[in-house]
């Protein structure tokens, strides 16, 4: 059931994870130079600590932890190889991501690149490329 639009406006408790600063609810403009994409949680220490974090569409809703540049490049890279698995239609999105976690040993619950560190994320594009080498499909 979707929350209230009055819930939906307040913002939560977000923590950057390389600064240990609260994070703020922007508008995207802060980080891309005027240009807006919607809101972001971006830390208190922006832009010394280069940490933020896009929200669900329509919600306050953070899409993973904040990470610095290094971070989102990496994670860019692993949804990269991951979507390669499941956009093709031989599977859906969500067994993919069941695949990974298997492949990974990790709970299903807890396989989401929006979570994962730079490390994390390497061992996302080895098991996603495991997938696709193998024809796990």
């Amino acid at each position: 059931m979707p929350k209230p639009p009055e819930i939906a406006l307040l913002a939560e408790d977000v923590w950057c994870p390389h600064c240990g600063a609260k994070a703020e609810l922007r508008d995207s403009s802060v980080v891309y130079k005027g240009r807006s994409f919607g809101l972001l949680y971006v830390c208190q220490n922006y832009p010394k600590c280069d940490s933020y974090v896009g929200v669900h569409k329509g919600t306050n809703r953070p899409k993973g932890t904040l990470a610095d540049r290094i971070t989102r490049e990496a994670r860019v890279r692993a949804h990269g190889t991951f979507d390669q698995v499941w956009k093709n239609g031989r599977m859906s999105r969500s067994k993919a991501y069941r695949l990974l976690a298997t492949l990974l040993e990790i709970p299903a619950s807890e396989m989401h690149i929006g979570q994962m560190s730079v490390e994390g994320c390497e061992k996302i594009i080895g098991a996603a490329e495991k997938i696709i080498e193998r024809n796990y499909y």
